[in-house]
């Protein structure tokens, strides 16, 4: 610390009006009264006081200074008191910060209404109730500025936990050869506006494509420009390089999306390579909303839901790549393709299952009755049951569905979905020359002009192994890079920028439910930097039980930190 700041009293001194050994006494009764930890009921050994100690200790004379007379500051800077060698700063400090951890990893609020009233107030008495004498010794005798229970103590630890466990995943993306950046934003129980940021990148060591929650950034306005600002403010202080951004991924509304004056827009202009990817999720979302122009089937999707329903649940997968998740949807719109060129078999199916519940629920199935002048719904001309409702519901509820399906998942990058053709499935289907012509595509727009010289290699490697095209469909992408890790260096970085773009947004929105979780109505004022912190300790509570040194790390820069306890 700065020792003109000790000697520039923040309080008023005094007038001498008593003598000076009266003034000492009144100090060391007031250095007496500990009230920082009552922690226990049971008795334990006194332990002494060195009095060089308690008169010496700089610490407890900040801001107090005006009771000291000058002898005493002199004395003070002659014998300041210093720890031995021997002292343990780490582990009066870990104690409080385990159970800080424990707080943050499972949601739970650290303090109550007042500052001792919280679960950490009530864990640390729990340890000390079950025999940790250690800690029941330095609460209730340990010098006062090294308690490390105060609020601010506390708010420090969770900024820091927060960003060891970011800078862990950001090293990861570091070595990783393309990422993609995904965000999305909702507002908390504040009433602010918060902008989740996630990334997706594949992670070599682990053999996995991963998709990480790195933070919240309130937002101050909900324009284009303040989102991309506070983007490219995120990517740029995480030391993120701009050139291996090859996607980003948000949802549709014209703020994101608007190809003239959205976010992805904006963002394009420095990083160049990031192609904006519509999420999945919400693209399905608005087949199904689309579905329901049919007033007959508003309420009553269901042969069809079925199909819809597993796609949903698929799409939310962390590990989704973008060609199992267009290839699904293909093989979709074929199946329900197939029953719109069957439609009298399909219908006869669907009335038979209804003929069977109206028996059920003593009922029978009808034609409406025809009126000259109809408001409500179209006069369709049937001979039969199965005809009227063939025409006016499930034959449009089909070529909605269709239609919706393939205008929602349409191949509108040309140079990302053109990576797709690297898979065997899809490469085996074209000629040598087709794909040549296809590769040129993400060739040129991904920097990768080694690969012209590798696309016939690889087009006869898989030639070669005679595999049946349904073994061939079976396998991910993940499976195809392995054999590209040798002697395919071009392919290989091809076939990692098309797993590390980005399908959906779900793992950001997962993020939402911590934060509704973390931010109550109890906890409603916290900082950004205590909620980033304790949204991070939440999110990626399996690191952190996993990585151990994660805590050694976040002591570690606890320890560095300027502090009014100075060890040698």
């Amino acid at each position: 610390m700065d020792i003109r700041k000790f000697f520039k009293g923040t309080l008023k001194r005094k007038k001498e009006s008593s003598s000076e050994s009266d003034e000492e006494k009144k100090i060391e009764r007031s250095l007496s009264q500990n009230s920082l930890a009552q922690a226990g009921s049971s008795k334990v050994e006194n332990i002494p006081e060195d009095k060089d100690v308690c008169c010496n200790d700089l610490g407890k004379w900040v801001g107090r200074t005006s009771l000291m007379t000058t002898s005493q500051k002199l004395d003070m800077l002659k014998r300041c008191w210093v720890p031995p060698e021997s002292y343990d700063f780490v582990k009066d400090a870990e104690a409080a910060n385990l159970k800080l951890i424990f707080c943050g990893t499972h949601d739970l609020p650290l303090r109550g209404k007042e500052n001792h009233e919280g679960i950490l107030e009530d864990l640390l008495i729990l340890r000390i109730e079950s025999g940790e004498q250690d800690l029941k010794q330095h609460l209730q005798y340990g010098k006062k500025n090294a308690m490390y229970t105060s609020p601010q103590i506390q708010n420090e630890i969770i900024d820091l936990c927060g960003l060891v466990v970011k800078n862990e995943i950001i090293q990861v993306v570091k070595k990783a050869y393309a990422y993609s950046v995904m965000a999305d934003e909702s507002c908390d129980i504040a009433g602010k506006e918060q902008l989740s940021i996630g990334i997706r990148f594949y992670d070599e060591s682990k053999n996995m494509i991963r998709e990480e929650f790195l933070g919240f950034v309130e937002l101050i306005a909900m324009d284009a420009n303040t989102i991309a600002s506070e983007i490219d403010k995120f990517l740029e202080n995480a030391g993120l390089e701009p050139d291996r951004c090859i996607g980003q991924g948000y949802d549709g509304c014209s703020t994101m999306a608007g190809s003239i004056g959205g976010v992805q827009k904006k963002l394009r202009e420095k990083y160049k390579k990031a192609l904006y990817f519509y999420c999945a999720s919400h693209r399905l979302n608005l087949v199904v909303n689309d579905l329901n122009q049919v007033p007959e089937i508003r309420n009553t999707i269901a042969k069809y839901s079925g199909i819809l329903e597993p796609v949903a649940n698929a799409l939310q997968s962390k590990t989704i790549d973008m060609y199992t998740c267009t290839n699904h949807i293909k093989r979709i719109i074929s199946v329900i393709k197939d029953h719109r060129g069957n439609a009298d078999r399909e219908s006869q199916n669907i009335l038979d299952i209804s003929y069977r519940t109206a028996a059920a629920i003593g009922t029978d199935l009808q034609i409406p009755r025809t009126v000259g002048r109809q408001q409500h719904r179209s006069n369709h001309p049937a001979e039969s049951v199965c005809d009227f409702w063939k025409r006016s519901v499930i034959i449009p509820y089909l070529d909605s569905l269709i239609s919706a399906l393939e205008q929602r998942f349409s191949n509108d990058h040309l140079p990302a979905f053109s990576l797709m053709s690297l898979h065997p499935s899809s490469m085996l289907n074209m000629k040598l020359v087709d794909f040549k012509e296809k590769s040129q595509d993400f060739c040129q727009y991904y920097d990768l002009p080694l690969f012209e010289h590798e696309a016939e290699l690889w087009y006869k490697l898989w030639k070669d192994k005679g595999k049946q095209s349904e073994d061939l469909e079976k396998l991910d992408f993940t499976d195809v890079l392995k054999e590209a890790n040798t002697f395919f260096p071009a392919t290989r970085k091809a076939i990692i920028i098309s797993l590390s773009q980005p399908c959906t947004t779900s793992n950001i929105e997962r993020s939402f439910s911590t934060l509704r979780r973390v931010k109550t109505w109890f906890r409603s004022t916290m900082t950004e930097n205590r909620l980033n912190g304790l949204c991070m300790l939440s999110v990626h509570r399996k690191i952190v039980k996993e990585k151990k040194e994660i805590v050694q790390e976040v002591l570690k820069r606890f320890c560095e930190e300027p502090r009014r306890l100075i060890v040698k």
